[in-house]
């Protein structure tokens, strides 16, 4: 993965990956496994049924092509020769890439 395509390419697996991941958890029990529920300390949590074996199977996955996709934008070739506040402007420019009024990325 050596073109500036491959590198838009992973940072919109990223952003689908984590945004997916965020969905997710939206309506995930709070405890992975199974657990009863307190009143105090603040704040009360009612007893969590944990995670079903479907929810347990789409995060590990979301989880690890949120991983990858992270490593591929990370160390991905266009960012060598880059480094302080232009390294930074740059990849602040890749998160903001898909936005209308984007600068190029790099």
């Amino acid at each position: 993965m050596t073109s500036r395509q491959d590198l838009l390419s992973a940072q919109d697996e990223l952003r689908r990956t984590q945004a997916a991941l965020t969905e997710l958890s939206r309506d995930l029990p709070w405890s992975v496994d199974p657990m009863e529920g307190w009143e105090r300390p603040a704040p009360r949590r009612d007893d969590s049924p944990g995670y079903s074996e479907q929810q347990r199977a789409d995060m590990q996955r979301l989880t690890e092509e949120a991983r990858k996709a992270a490593e591929a934008v990370s160390t991905h070739p266009n960012w060598d020769g880059l480094s302080g506040r232009s390294l930074v402007e740059a990849r602040m420019r890749l998160k903001h890439v898909h936005e209308p009024d984007s600068a190029e990325v790099g």
